[in-house]
């Protein structure tokens, strides 16, 4: 088996083609095919601690670079990269993320801002009887409906509606936004989250379903 020679060793010249390659098949198999009292040699332990610690970074910046494309490749999808990658970033989970986990975060920012929503337009309804406020109550309580759905599908591995659950939920927000009609309110930033956040999780429904 290949070895770890705890001794400091001074500073030597390498012929890092040269004598780097018997090590990497070495170190692959581990078992050392040269001779053992050659091996214990300063200049080969050198380089087996070289080839350890270059293999170490190679794989750890691999992984993290094959996680972090996922959420990133989404986002080159949507219509607001620069939204997109701010919404999913806020979360830590984000850069580790694969499809399932990414459609948990995607879905759960929609439904924490739809439900943010719902709660504030019930608020406004308790000081203004605003036609508009009413049609977008009835709005976000549909849409904060279908993004349960959607939770609940991913919680059983269904994901076949995911994509129709999202796109539903966006047309409410847009139905308020309507309804507004050009006013002032507090509902238009979160209309238009809402509808970027569902354009996210319509991308991400189609990583399952390839539609």
């Amino acid at each position: 088996m290949c070895c770890i020679y705890s001794h400091p060793v001074p500073s030597l010249k390498i012929n890092v083609v040269g004598d780097l390659f018997p090590y990497i098949i070495c170190c692959l198999c581990q078992t050392c095919y040269t001779n053992p009292k050659h091996f214990w040699d300063q200049k080969e332990m050198v380089l087996f601690r070289l080839l350890g610690l270059s293999l170490f970074i190679f794989f750890c910046c691999a992984s993290a670079a094959k996680q972090t494309v996922l959420a990133k490749e989404v986002c080159k999808k949507t219509s607001n990269y620069t939204f997109c990658v701010e919404s999913l970033y806020a979360d830590p989970r984000t850069p580790k993320a694969n499809r399932q986990t990414l459609a948990y975060i995607t879905f759960g920012l929609a439904y924490l801002n739809a439900s943010k929503t719902q709660k504030l337009i019930a608020e406004l309804l308790e000081s203004q009887l605003l036609q508009f406020l009413k049609r977008c109550k009835n709005d976000y309580d549909k849409a904060v409906s279908k993004l349960e759905g959607a939770y609940n599908d991913l919680n059983s591995e269904t994901y076949f509606e995911l994509a129709n659950d999202a796109n539903e939920a966006s047309g409410y927000a847009k139905d308020c936004e309507a309804a507004i009609n050009g006013r002032r309110s507090s509902l238009t930033p979160r209309n238009r989250h809402l509808k970027g956040l569902c354009e996210i999780c319509v991308v991400v429904a189609k990583l399952f379903t390839g539609k």
